[in-house]
């Protein structure tokens, strides 16, 4: 796995995949949204400059290699995606495009410095227009540096070299084998047990993803990475001992990790789904070291956060909170804890055994989430609103590889 660290960079482009588990609409109806450059454009003009960026040899691209054979390509584009990857690979302290005239931006801002310097600092940074959008829409600072983060590792895929998956993950930059070629992680429903697919994020993130081909296994990897990333800013927010909401911003609805939980079983039961019905997908994932190397880091990171997270989740019940992580979520059928035990069970651990993936074992949550018992009964839920997909992304295809 190639690790690329980085500092603080000026903006980026936003291209977001998905829409992280507190943000809500009262719609079900779906539509795809299409930007270059943060501006939105429609199908045509997006797909044309699609296919008019194939990247090659260094990070940054060059003119005359993203030219197609019927010379349609944008200058001006090119230029633009140019200068993003460079920027994003270079270190660099301060971005001058930042506004902190704006009192809510300078909240934002500051409070990111304070908490988060390495992650959702950093990730404010990037793209502080997009960001700062997510939080005029009444979305928490744990959602706003979820969705970013996505936006980020979209933008990475754009840049040299091409045809590679690139994560931006707790401040440095990771480069892997996969180049989209896989199945759709939808592929996770024909192993996972069926108790576990009476879950929201079951049927937003596994169900609705059949809709999408461009939802591959590295999409599931972007996935438990923003995850993971958005669960330790909650993490180093409540280290910090700062108040959770003010009039600028809201931390989060709930303190809780049970999307990092639910990825790390999607990412088992992907697996061994590929194993038994996709060997193509499965022996091209064995056969990538870069990417079996991300696997292990981010599974590391994702145990760590879950762990670390445990008293703040106590210190929440203890001062009268209801958990969504102990109680069964929205009255689904399964809680945080099941899932929890599921996903450290024998026959989700072996799939990542079978690629030499190491991990902690069951017993390892035994003295803390295991042992502890939660009187659900003694807590009001919350009224069920169904996750947002107000603003839909399909990573772009790649058209060719120099």
């Amino acid at each position: 796995m190639l690790k690329v660290s980085v500092g603080l960079i000026v903006s980026l482009i936003l291209v977001s995949c998905g829409v992280q588990e507190d943000s809500y609409i009262t719609s079900d109806s779906y539509e795809t949204e299409y930007y270059i450059n943060g501006e939105r454009v429609d199908e045509e003009t997006y797909e044309n400059h699609t296919l008019d960026n194939n990247y090659d040899s260094s990070y940054a691209p060059t003119t005359e290699d993203n030219t197609l054979d019927n010379n349609n390509s944008s200058d001006t584009a090119i230029k633009g995606d140019e200068d993003m990857c460079n920027k994003l690979f270079t270190y660099t302290t301060t971005s001058p495009e930042v506004d902190l005239s704006d009192s809510k931006t300078k909240a934002i801002h500051d409070i990111l410095l304070a908490t988060d310097p390495n992650n959702g600092y950093q990730l404010f940074m990037r793209h502080h227009k997009d960001f700062m959008d997510w939080i005029n829409h009444d979305t928490s600072l744990s959602t706003a540096i979820h969705e970013t983060n996505h936006g980020i590792d979209s933008i990475l895929d754009m840049c040299n070299p091409s045809m590679k998956s690139k994560y931006f993950s707790l401040g440095d930059i990771y480069i892997t084998d996969l180049n989209g070629d896989t199945a759709n992680y939808s592929i996770v429903e024909e192993t996972i047990p069926y108790e576990l697919k009476s879950a929201s994020r079951y049927d937003t993130y596994i169900e609705d993803s059949k809709n999408y081909n461009g939802n591959r296994f590295n999409i599931l990897l972007d996935e438990i990475n923003a995850y993971t990333g958005d669960a330790w800013f909650k993490v180093r927010f409540r280290e910090s001992g700062m108040k959770e909401n003010t009039q600028y911003y809201s931390i989060y609805g709930y303190f809780q990790i049970d999307g990092v939980i639910d990825f790390i079983l999607y990412l088992e039961y992907y697996l061994k789904s590929a194993r038994l019905y996709y060997p193509e997908t499965y022996n091209s994932i064995k056969q990538q070291p870069e990417t079996l190397a991300y696997i292990q880091y981010i599974l590391q990171k994702a145990e760590e956060v879950i762990e670390v997270s445990f008293p703040y989740i106590i210190e929440n019940i203890d001062g009268g909170s209801e958990s969504i992580f102990f109680g069964s979520y929205y009255g689904e059928g399964t809680s945080g804890k099941d899932r929890l035990k599921q996903a450290y069970s024998s026959d989700a651990l072996m799939e990542l055994d079978n690629l030499g993936i190491s991990h902690v074992d069951y017993s390892h949550w035994q003295s803390t989430y295991f042992s502890y018992e939660y009187n659900e009964a003694s807590y009001t839920k919350p009224t069920f609103v169904k996750p947002r997909r107000d603003r839909v992304y399909i990573k772009p295809m790649k058209i060719r590889n120099k």
